[in-house]
């Protein structure tokens, strides 16, 4: 994994419970963008036209019936991507490559 360092300025509230002394790291997240009370979905659902590169999800029609519709995102952490247009919650996407547990099915 690659480090990227730089230095910063920060306040430290001190407890009495930790030690501190110079040259010790840390990790950090730096929010970039935040999006609250959104429709959000798994990021592993969507997916992408490879012509256009627009990205796309399956909603159920029928037992085994799908019609993609194409949506746009937002704001994404990784997981979870917000969609700002193309499906509602009460749409029901298609989930790719679902694992199952060991033996499910199987009756002994």
């Amino acid at each position: 994994m690659a480090r990227i360092q730089f230095e910063i300025k920060g306040t430290l509230n001190n407890q009495n419970a930790t030690f501190i002394r110079a040259g010790l790291s840390a990790n950090a997240s730096i929010i970039l963008a935040r999006a609250e009370n959104v429709l959000s979905i798994k990021e592993a659902l969507v997916q992408y036209d490879p012509k256009t590169k627009k990205p796309f999800v399956e909603i159920a029609t029928g037992a085994q019936e799908f019609q993609r519709k194409e949506i746009s995102l937002g704001v994404s952490d990784g997981l979870y991507v917000e969609v700002l247009e193309g499906v509602t919650q009460q749409d029901n996407i298609k989930v790719w490559n679902q694992l199952k547990p060991a033996g499910a099915g199987k009756s002994w």
